[in-house]
């Protein structure tokens, strides 16, 4: 007989969540994993209220921080529920700027995952998010902050690469190399770790260009980067990252001085943004249109 929460039952349905929302279908996260006040066995409900956090983070929907503490009391349960905290958490903070608050639950969550999992490829998201928010907030950050930023920013992406660095022969037939080909893509295996490689090679130079860092890297450099971030989302299929990343792509060709270019790929992210209702990336969207022109007196 089928039980909804037994072990099987709960993990297809959680992954069933988790696929519908890489592929864009936001509004089947939530049929999936909204349990509405149903009962529900722990710590299967704080794993399913995190998953769905995410279309809370993406969408721009406020979420109590008393849950974010809740969530946290099932992390020394399954790292899985840190991990589904712990990412969504960083956007939602991000979106209502507080940093410092990034970087304390980024830590914690990094001690826990270290002493339950030791080496762990969601390190590499956790890199990309967190230099993203960074690069979003460090601007207006007072420099204790910058600075602390900075240094997690840093530590967090040394290890990311560490794990998509090639390994010793004996590892390499099952953990290869992030490598590009000769045609810029990636390589067809965990598609996954390598996007989000491609995307923390993007947000370091977005971000060391707005901390004020010496010799920051040129903007030639940031739209190569965002273009590799783009193609490697856009072939391992995360269609909110793909976008996401073509905003930010956007933003580096306008900088670049390519106006046409940036328009074009603003708005095919836009398209995207609107089917989703993704307010934070259309906000981000809104940054990039053209002022528009002076409008002539009645008359003239």
């Amino acid at each position: 007989m089928y039980r909804e929460w037994a072990p099987w039952g709960q993990e297809c349905r959680l992954l069933g969540g988790l696929t519908a929302y890489e592929l864009g279908d936001w509004d089947g996260v939530i049929r999936r994993l909204d349990l509405a006040g149903r009962p529900a066995p722990q710590p299967g409900r704080a794993i399913f209220t995190a998953a769905a956090m995410s279309v809370q983070a993406g969408r721009g929907a406020p979420v109590d921080p008393a849950l974010l503490d809740a969530l946290r009391q099932w992390w020394h349960v399954d790292g899985i529920c840190v991990v589904l905290t712990v990412m969504p958490a960083v956007d939602l903070l991000g979106q209502s700027g507080d940093l410092a608050a990034i970087l304390d639950l980024t830590e914690a969550a990094v001690r826990v995952l270290d002493s339950t999992w030791g080496d762990y490829h969601a390190i590499v998201r956790l890199a990309a998010l967190v230099a993203g928010q960074a690069a979003a907030l460090v601007p207006h950050a007072d420099p204790a902050l910058r600075v602390r930023a900075l240094a997690v920013v840093d530590e967090l992406a040394d290890r990311g690469r560490r794990i998509s660095e090639p390994r010793p022969a004996v590892e390499r037939l099952s953990r290869p190399a992030f490598e590009r080909s000769a045609a810029g893509s990636l390589e067809d295996t965990s598609r996954e770790t390598w996007a989000w490689t491609a995307r923390l090679e993007a947000e370091l130079p977005r971000l060391q260009r707005v901390a004020g860092v010496a010799d920051p890297p040129p903007v030639a450099a940031l739209v190569d980067a965002w273009r590799e971030s783009v193609a490697a989302f856009e072939r391992y299929g995360h269609v909110y990252e793909a976008a996401r990343s073509r905003g930010r792509l956007a933003v580096a060709l306008r900088a670049a001085g390519d106006q046409a270019a940036s328009r074009d790929v603003a708005e095919q992210a836009r398209e995207v943004a609107l089917r989703l209702e993704a307010k934070p990336l259309l906000a981000e969207l809104d940054d990039v249109r053209p002022a528009p022109a002076a409008s002539h007196a009645a008359g003239e």
